[in-house]
């Protein structure tokens, strides 16, 4: 069987003559009709490497884009590099100008996302199962580098640098005429092609005419290979320094000063712009914790949360309640899976109040308690974790070793699913004469917005265990409450009423089966 081609210029036609040789003559074979669309979109979801230099993608079709529609196909590689895939056949009148139109269209809706943004659409194409980042992992080569590879499609999102693929059964005339002039005037951060499949299909044989107009699209090089630069630490330091604000030079800084003082491994990325995850010791394994992003509009953050819960489910569980509380919630996009790999920039941290050092505090203790065994408090004592019932004394007096009290509304959400599990307000007194006063609400019970009042011990004892970011158990405890705000005394997780499976007496189990009282007749005495 002959295959031929024709050239025009610079140009490859998508003119393709396929010929099979009967009673020594060649003669035209020709080409089976596709049924419909989806039969031509279903051949490339199983096999990305019909698009050119996309072999060893991974592929989810009917991706939602937010305000625009469900893009056909949407493919991703190791590095990062992201596809966006339309299908038409030539019988539908779309194959002109709106199929671009279309593509262009859900390029912008995918702009400016974030990769967990990304990662969340991802799982609702495909639908349940497995996330983005273990369909990538799966799929990659050996000595895959997940930071690199949310650098890489970390920019691709930033930046809007997509691959774009007009996928047919036939090329039109208006159509490569529209491919020709996008190639022509694209610059190299976005790429257009027009990709015609032919098939043919007699009896058992089956046959695809795979013919390219546009742009050429490179197969990922390998991460270790010369084109694939890694920034090392000299360069992230000159890069912090030249941000243009101080305060987003001093919060990064103390960052990677905590990161030298606790001897976390340094990883430079690959990107174009500046980047590098920082690998802490957690459970006994070195998962990125975090990574820092030095783009053109900022410092921004990565709080790698599924690289913990890669190392440990109880400190990735621990991780993201943490992060919620300390970082995400303060700007309205708190995770919900332990998949994430949240991104915020500095400039919006600090425009909430976040400082460093809450990050640094919550660092301590994923990477100091996370490799303890449960039931174990941070000095590796063994004992109960949760405070005694007198623990919190009501003599009215302060307690010299205390700070003093300080009014505060603070927020627990469940480190399963992100949702709220308890609440905490501590109130000021409106006249000296008056107390201070508890508003609560716990797990399965509280007294909700009656408040009760509570001496300065107290008011003291409760300021230590909720003031300040990141809770911890071992804080949260000063407050006596019954229900420890929701945390589990064993996996030092706080859940909610759903996800500690409350029964009628007052109990729960934890999702990894730890058994708490949650009694319902709290009260703040």
């Amino acid at each position: 069987m002959l295959m031929e081609t024709c050239s025009i210029g610079d140009w490859r036609t998508a003119m393709a003559q396929v010929m099979e040789l009967v009673d020594g003559r060649w003669r035209r074979r020709r080409l089976t009709a596709f049924g419909n669309e989806r039969e031509l979109q279903a051949l490339i979801l199983a096999d990305p490497g019909l698009v050119p230099g996309c072999a060893g993608a991974v592929a989810v079709d009917e991706l939602p884009v937010p305000g625009v529609g469900s893009l056909d196909i949407a493919l991703v590689d190791e590095l990062g590099v992201l596809t966006l895939v339309e299908c038409k056949l030539r019988a539908n009148p779309q194959i002109r100008r709106e199929v671009v139109g279309q593509i262009l269209a859900y390029a912008s809706g995918l702009r400016g996302l974030t990769i967990e943004d990304f990662a969340d659409l991802w799982a609702r194409g495909r639908g349940g199962g497995k996330g983005l980042f273990d369909d990538v992992s799966d799929a990659a080569t050996a000595g895959f580098d997940d930071g690199a590879f949310r650098s890489g499609l970390g920019e691709s999102l930033s930046s809007g640098s997509f691959r774009l693929v007009v996928a047919v059964d036939e090329l039109t005339d208006e159509l490569t005429s529209i491919i020709e002039y996008l190639s022509d005037h694209l610059d190299g951060d976005v790429k257009i092609m027009a990709l015609e499949v032919g098939l043919i299909a007699e009896g058992e044989l089956r046959l695809l005419v795979i013919q390219t107009y546009g742009q050429t699209f490179e197969p990922p090089q390998p991460i270790s290979g010369p084109a694939r630069k890694r920034w090392g630490r000299s360069e992230i330091d000159s890069a912090v320094a030249a941000l243009p604000l101080q305060d987003e030079r001093e919060f990064v800084a103390l960052l990677l000063r905590h990161a030298d003082t606790n001897a976390a491994r340094f990883n430079g990325g690959v990107g174009q712009a500046p980047s590098a995850g920082f690998y802490y010791e957690v459970a006994d394994k070195r998962p990125s914790l975090w990574s820092l992003f030095l783009r053109p509009t900022g410092a921004t953050l990565s709080l790698n949360i599924g690289s913990v819960a890669n190392a440990s489910q109880a400190a990735g569980e621990r991780y993201r309640a943490q992060a919620n509380q300390t970082a995400l919630e303060p700007v309205g996009q708190p995770a919900h899976s332990l998949k994430a790999y949240p991104e915020v920039a500095v400039a919006t941290l600090l425009s909430k109040g976040v400082v460093a050092e809450d990050l640094t505090k919550m660092f301590d203790d994923i990477a100091g308690v996370a490799t303890a065994e449960p039931g174990t408090s941070r000095d590796g004592e063994q004992g109960d974790t949760t405070a005694s019932p007198g623990s919190m004394t009501d003599s009215g007096a302060p307690k010299k070793d205390l700070a003093a009290p300080a009014a505060f509304d603070r927020k627990i959400l469940c480190g399963a699913c992100g949702s709220l599990t308890s609440r905490v307000v501590l109130q000021a007194p409106s006249a000296p004469a008056e107390s201070w006063s508890l508003i609560y609400q716990g797990v399965m019970a509280g007294n909700r917005d009656r408040g009760d009042a509570v001496s300065l011990e107290q008011a003291q004892q409760l300021t230590e265990a909720f003031g300040a970011l990141p809770l911890t158990l071992e804080r949260v405890a000063l407050a006596n409450l019954h229900d420890d705000a929701g945390f589990c005394s064993e996996c030092a997780v706080p859940y909610c009423g759903v996800h500690w499976e409350g029964s009628h007496d007052g109990s729960g189990r934890c999702p990894r089966g730890h058994w708490k009282s949650l009694d319902p007749h709290w009260h703040p005495e």
